[in-house]
């Protein structure tokens, strides 16, 4: 009897002590993913952020700004004086504002990507024709932070089991802004959502996610919503 209470005890104890091990990298995993989403979509970086474009040349000019629109500002002004430094055949030389404007807004890069993403990462929930990887989300990011520039992701919930970390998430803000090719309406949204992350190494490595596209298109008004007659 002695025996079979010390093999149980012990068997307790490697099961005690092996278990807050798994849980902790199960925590840390979970809070990886509230960052990025607080650092990355929020804009809430503890201090401000290197924002950076590359130009066609390969070169990379770099600004430090406190959050993507004021970075956007800093880097057309520097994208000119680099581009004015340098003979860049392959460069329109008379692009207008809102031109500028969208060539940095497509290619701009924040460091919270390379700090919480994979060098491979793979997005499963890409749009068509956007690319994938990295490249792809930055270009969703322009997107909706266009569309709405108030925009909040909020984590309402986290699930997490091996690798994976299975997060439900609210969208909050304001269309002030052109979005999918829709003039903006003014219009606050709310969409919910649930996004699952595997991570490895400490970085999101892929991501699925699911999101209520359909109440954001009715709030917006290019849908009927279930009381309202098809036009």
């Amino acid at each position: 009897m002695n025996i079979l209470l010390f093999v149980f005890g012990t068997l307790l104890f490697i099961a005690g002590n092996q278990n807050p091990s798994g849980r902790n990298s199960i925590e840390t995993n979970k809070t990886v993913v509230r960052d990025f989403i607080r650092e990355f979509w929020n804009n809430a970086a503890n201090s401000p952020a290197t924002y950076f474009i590359t130009c066609v040349c390969g070169e990379r000019i770099e600004v430090t700004a406190a959050d993507n629109e004021s970075a956007v500002t800093r880097l057309i002004p520097a994208m000119d004086v680099h581009v004015a430094s340098k003979e860049h055949p392959q460069v329109p030389k008379q692009l207008t504002r809102e031109q500028k404007d969208g060539m940095v807004r497509a290619t701009m890069r924040n460091r919270s990507a390379e700090r919480f993403l994979a060098p491979d990462y793979i997005d499963h929930t890409i749009p068509p024709g956007m690319p994938q990887g990295i490249d792809g989300l930055h270009q969703m990011a322009v997107m909706f932070m266009a569309g709405f520039p108030d925009m909040r992701i909020t984590v309402e919930d986290q699930i997490a089991e091996g690798d994976k970390v299975v997060s439900r998430v609210i969208m909050k803000g304001t269309n002030r802004g052109s979005f999918m090719n829709m003039p903006a309406t003014g219009k606050e949204i709310v969409m919910r959502g649930v996004r699952i992350d595997r991570l490895a190494g400490g970085k999101i490595a892929e991501h699925w996610a699911v999101a209520d596209q359909m109440s954001m298109m009715q709030q917006l008004g290019a849908l009927p919503t279930p009381d309202q007659p098809n036009k």
